[in-house]
């Protein structure tokens, strides 16, 4: 196979969260009672409607808290990808530090940038969990 730094990247970014989220998701819905799905039975709900209409809600507020940390984990994974040299903002640091020969300015900025992106992120998931948590009550 033929492939280009780029895509073996993505792949491996891709692989191992996919392990992540789906470990997140086989927790969250094991960890709604199984009361919960015996009444949903007794009531006459088949198994696709009790997982849909039972199950599925309420596991996605255990869900979601873990699977946007790990939104923001693939955000600061990005970085692995300057090992390979690709276009990411590491990857500019390197560029830049090699040409001005500085490397606490560039690496400054680069700090900030990741910062600012995953500072925005986090502030953004406690208010969706905020809204989750409002609605629950």
């Amino acid at each position: 196979m033929n492939l280009s730094e780029f895509t073996c990247v993505l792949t491996a970014c891709c692989v191992n969260s996919t392990a992540y989220v789906c470990e997140i998701v086989r927790a969250g819905i094991q960890a709604v009672d199984y009361g919960q799905t015996e009444a949903a039975r007794s009531l006459g709900l088949n198994s696709r409607q009790t997982m849909l209409h039972i199950v599925l809600p309420q596991a996605v507020k255990n869900i979601l808290p873990a699977l946007c940390n790990e939104f923001v984990a693939i955000v600061k994974e990005t970085s692995l990808a300057s090992t390979f040299f690709i276009g990411e903002l590491m990857t500019q640091f390197k560029t830049i530090n090699g040409i001005t020969f500085r490397v606490l300015e560039p690496l400054t900025i680069v700090g900030i940038i990741y910062f600012l992106v995953t500072f925005t992120l986090s502030k953004a998931i406690a208010v969706f969990e905020r809204r989750l948590n409002a609605s629950e009550r």
